[in-house]
């Protein structure tokens, strides 16, 4: 067993959603919480932003943003991006549902390449990845803190060895 799979065994997984039009009701926002619900092995955690108390710690970020049309969807993804590097939560990876995604994932592909932050779009008329997609970048936020903890345990070892290695230096030199 992995020391990731053990620390994700040790502690539910903790996945945000926040709704950016929770006034609107309508047929696909029913399809959407109906995904979420087969996603009961998460934590499921409603936030109103990403500025919310209860938004950390958390592993996954769903955002519902299928009432956006396409132009304002790429407008409001890269100001979301910001808000997310100025809330130092870059980390924390993203699933976002849009609508009619067609035209606006082909010119975020750039923008999603030069950015470094782990995010996937979903088309709600295609919600039925919701689960899989989910677990990548679930997985990928373990990765991301697996490999901090192997750059902390270097960085350990690296003293440690500088310590001994002016120790024998002090010896050496009596």
């Amino acid at each position: 067993m992995s020391m990731n799979s053990l620390s994700t065994k040790l502690r539910a997984l903790r996945v945000c959603v926040i709704n950016q039009e929770p006034r609107i009701l309508d047929k696909q926002l029913a399809i959407i919480e109906n995904e979420l619900s087969k996603l009961y092995v998460l934590n499921l955690v409603q936030i109103s932003s990403i500025e919310d108390s209860k938004f950390k710690p958390c592993d996954l970020l769903i955002v519902i943003a299928h009432q956006l049309n396409d132009s304002a969807f790429q407008t409001w993804i890269k100001s979301f991006a910001k808000r997310m590097e100025k809330n130092n939560s870059i980390a924390v990876p993203c699933l976002i549902i849009g609508h009619k995604l067609d035209a606006v994932s082909r010119e975020l592909l750039q923008y999603a390449v030069s950015e470094n932050w782990y995010f996937d779009i979903v088309d709600v008329n295609h919600i039925g990845s919701l689960a899989i997609r989910s677990a990548n970048l679930l997985r990928i936020h373990d990765h991301i803190h697996e490999l901090s903890r192997y750059e902390k345990i270097v960085t350990k070892l690296e003293e440690d060895l500088r310590s001994m290695q002016n120790d024998l230096n002090r010896r050496d030199k009596k």
